[in-house]
């Protein structure tokens, strides 16, 4: 059925079937993530920057989003304030991950997020514990909000809207 006619009714997604979004501009911090979630059992897919991130938030039920702070084209804290203001329960489901420890203002925006937040390097068994944390509970998304994401990743840029590249899930 096409979103445009979806019921304004909640989705839930087990865990099972839930995604881990790894939104980061470094492709090694990516791939280690990756890896070390996919070798506890979960799926994970990758996003470069935030409006990458954007679309994948509007097309997969993601459990949780590892998301960096310093990101070309949109920045992992404008990527939370779009989805808390659209779809707070999604902002919920945020754990962010920086090395830039020096700035006044990531570390200003990491207390007003209210997000758990990991300093880079990270400790393995920390990050484990925040993500164990995190996806415990199932997610829950009104159809609604998941439309208006869509339309937001859509204006995002030219980039990502219309024919995204496809979406590789890595599954364990």
């Amino acid at each position: 059925m096409p979103e445009r006619f979806l019921p304004a009714t909640v989705q839930t997604w087990a865990i099972s079937q839930a995604v881990i979004l790894i939104a980061d501009d470094e492709p090694d911090i990516r791939a280690l993530m990756g890896r070390i979630l996919r070798e506890r059992g979960y799926s994970t897919v990758e996003a470069s920057d935030g409006e990458e991130a954007l679309t994948h938030l509007a097309r997969l039920p993601i459990a949780l989003v590892i998301c960096n702070l310093r990101m070309p084209r949109l920045s992992g804290s404008v990527l939370f304030e779009l989805v808390q203001r659209l779809c707070p329960p999604l902002a919920e489901r945020f754990l962010f991950c920086t090395g830039d420890i020096a700035s006044k203002e990531a570390l200003q925006f990491l207390e007003r997020a209210g997000r758990p937040y990991l300093f880079k390097p990270f400790d393995v068994a920390y990050f484990i514990e925040l993500v164990e944390q995190t996806v415990r509970s199932p997610v829950i998304v009104d159809a609604r909000l998941r439309v208006e994401l869509r339309k937001l990743a859509e204006s995002a840029g030219p980039r990502y809207a219309g024919n995204p590249r496809p979406i590789v899930v890595q599954r364990r």
